[in-house]
Parts: structure tokens; C-alpha cells; sequence
């Protein structure tokens, strides 16, 4: 069987944010086509014990880990704390030495057909002498921090260094279309694709109740997106249907204080399986206004087949915008009068549902044929 190698030092289990379920759908279409997948972890400063330990767990024989050398994880602490700078701008800073000496190692071993590599920091694997290489970017890091108020949490780099990263690789990865044609315009001589990410379409049946559903991360765009959904439009809702609900899942329920909430709201936690959750409810919402990326709570909802209402913001770049079964809403009345000709109209859901099956296969269908291309001539 041909085999390919997924590298990045964000580990993959447990599977409870955007990135990691970006990785391993890059994994589930990989081995859709034909391949079997390797995934090498590589260390970093965020590493923890438990992500490492549920990665190797998940992957078995086809799991590898290059970990971050004591001296190199001194010297960047060291680093940081004179410069001052969480994220050094240089994207060369964060490999582990020896990296790419490890991955032609393993590559005499296993003779990969490609490697995909995950985020413009890691962009040094470029070097490496497996044929076929690609880096999935995942978001636009240029300026981030400038773009987003909260944009210094996490990694931000200059356009240079972003360019840097992208000219290593025959083959770059888009997420989105929008990003797609700027990433194009920092590396001409590339080919930049969007690829999406793939979800499959779960079956669920009408629920039963009026229950709006939002599952999600814990990062900053999304608690701004939802506490100004809480804050403008589910007052509306509560004074035309009392009985409606806001059902909150996931790892944001962790940084939402229950007692600061109206009673309308339901924390329900974390779930192993987002398919446990979206059987709550038929309408999702994705009211996230602000950061880049594609949109996984949009794509994971339609997934599920749930009539979903957006913020125009979360609708950008996605697959073939004229087909997606999606509603968008810009004001907290748009958001209000969507929610409430669906809360109440089962068969309208059930079609729309339908909608929904179609627009994932397409999409399915479309990201294979990607993949296929670039690493299966």
C-alpha cells in the first residue's frame, strides 16, 4: 500500500479542537484514497505528556514523535524571555533540531509516496527527500496579531516569513478560497489548492424541543461570538417563544461562567463524539464574527444535517457558496426571525437536511479528487 506522512506539532487526540480535527481529516481522505497514513508529532513547547500519550494511543505502529531537545527548549525559553516575544517571528525558531534528518530516516524505512506538512513553522520539513511534499497552512499568519485584538495569543509572523515558508513547497494547501488566492500571491511558482476539510454526513433524526445548538472551542473569536449572540439576539428570541434554548457544548463551556448566563442556557460539556451532541437540536448556529481559517463549526453543523445560521464572517471561502445549504444573519433580528421560521417547521428541517447531504457529498467528492491529484499521479 502507498504510504504517505502527515507531520505537525499539534498532536491529534484528544480530538477536541478545529486543528486537530483538520489533521485528522486530512488522515480519513488520505486513507479514502488509497493510502495509509503515518503521522509523525513533532515536539514543541506546548507539548504536554497526555496529548502525547492519546496521539500514540490512536495511531499504534504508525505513530512517531521527534521531541524537542532539552538544550533547544532552554535556549528558547531564554530567548523569549529577554526578547520578550511569546512567538518569534522567525519560523525557522521552533523545529527541533534534526527533524529533517529524522523524516529521510524514516523515509528509508518506509519509502513515503508524500509527506503534508502542517503549519508554516514547521515549513523546514520542506528539506527533506520524500518526493511529493505539501504544507497545509490552516490559517494566514501574516500580521495576525495586528488584524485581531487577540491575534498575540497565538503564533503571528511577518509577511516575509510567511512567504519564506510557502516557497519551500511544490504544493501548498489552502483551507479556504479566500486564502487560497493570497496565498497565491506570495508563492506564484507554487501550486496553491483549496482543499477544504472533509466531514462525513451523520444521519440524525428531527429532534424533538427547540433547542438551538453551538458547539465549540474555547478560543477568543468564538466566546466573542457567542456572548454577543447571548447578549443581542437571544433576548428577542426569549420574548416571542419562551420555550426556546441555547444548548452550549464543548470546551468553551469550560471558560462561560454558569452563573453569569440567563436561565435559557444550557452548559452541557465536553462531548467525545459531536454527533452526542448535535442530536439535541435541528438548528446550529455559527455566530463568530472575526479570525480566519475555515469555518468548522459551519461545515461540522451542515455535516450533521442541522439547519444552520451564520454570521457572514463564517461563511467566507466556503465550498461552492451558491450550493451550501446555509443562512446567514448580520443583525440579532435576521438571526431571530431565521431561527424562528425553522423552530417551529419540521418538514422545512427535513428538507433542508437533505440539502445538507448533498452539499457534503459534493464537497467530499471534490477534496478527494485534490488529494488524489497531488499525491497519487
Amino acid at each position: 500500500m502507498k504510504k504517505i506522512l502527515i507531520a505537525s506539532d499539534t498532536a491529534t487526540h484528544p480530538c477536541t479542537s478545529g486543528n486537530r480535527q483538520c489533521i485528522m481529516q486530512q488522515a480519513e481522505v488520505l486513507r479514502s484514497i488509497g493510502f495509509e497514513v503515518f503521522f509523525l508529532l513533532i515536539g514543541s513547547q506546548e507539548s504536554n505528556a497526555e496529548s502525547i500519550a492519546a496521539t500514540e494511543k490512536y495511531w499504534g505502529k504508525n505513530f512517531f514523535h521527534y521531541p524537542l531537545p532539552a538544550w533547544q527548549l532552554f535556549v528558547m525559553r531564554l530567548s523569549k524571555r529577554i526578547t520578550r516575544q511569546a512567538y518569534p517571528d522567525n519560523i525557522d525558531f521552533y523545529p527541533p533540531a534534526g527533524i529533517v534528518g529524522f523524516a529521510n530516516t524514516l523515509h528509508a524505512e518506509y519509502n513515503f509516496k508524500g509527506i503534508i506538512v502542517n503549519y508554516i513553522w514547521q515549513s523546514k520539513l520542506a528539506g527533506c527527500k520524500i518526493p511529493v511534499r505539501a504544507i497545509f497552512t490552516h490559517d494566514v499568519f501574516t500580521d495576525r496579531e495586528k488584524r485581531y485584538k487577540d491575534g498575540r495569543e497565538w503564533h503571528h509572523h511577518s509577511l516575509r516569513e510567511e512567504r519564506r515558508a510557502l516557497r519551500r513547497f511544490p504544493y501548498v494547501l489552502a483551507i479556504q478560497d479566500e486564502e487560497r488566492r493570497y496565498f497565491s500571491t506570495l508563492a506564484p511558482d507554487s501550486e496553491v489548492r483549496t482543499v477544504y476539510t472533509s466531514f462525513p454526513f451523520v444521519e440524525q433524526p428531527v429532534a424533538e424541543g427547540k433547542n438551538i445548538l453551538f458547539f465549540s472551542g474555547r478560543n477568543n473569536f468564538n466566546i466573542n461570538g457567542i456572548r454577543r449572540f447571548i447578549r443581542t439576539t437571544l433576548p428577542l428570541l426569549a420574548e416571542r417563544d419562551a420555550s426556546i434554548r441555547l444548548l452550549i457544548g464543548g470546551d468553551i463551556c469550560s471558560v462561560l461562567d454558569k452563573e453569569e448566563l440567563p436561565g435559557n442556557i444550557t452548559l452541557a460539556g465536553k462531548y467525545d463524539s459531536p454527533a452526542d451532541f448535535y442530536r439535541l437540536g435541528n438548528i446550529a448556529i455559527n455566530p463568530v464574527y472575526e479570525g480566519t481559517g475555515l469555518k468548522i463549526k459551519t461545515f461540522e453543523a451542515i455535516a450533521h444535517g442541522k439547519t444552520t445560521i451564520a454570521d457572514p464572517h463564517s461563511a467566507k471561502g466556503i465550498y461552492r457558496p451558491e450550493l451550501a445549504p446555509l443562512i446567514t444573519a448580520t443583525t440579532p433580528e435576521e438571526y431571530a426571525d431565521s431561527i424562528l421560521r425553522y423552530i417551529d417547521s419540521p418538514d422545512a428541517i427535513e428538507k433542508n437536511r437533505e440539502r445538507c447531504r448533498s452539499y457534503i457529498e459534493s464537497l467530499n467528492s471534490y477534496i478527494q479528487a485534490q488529494y488524489r491529484d497531488i499525491f497519487d499521479k
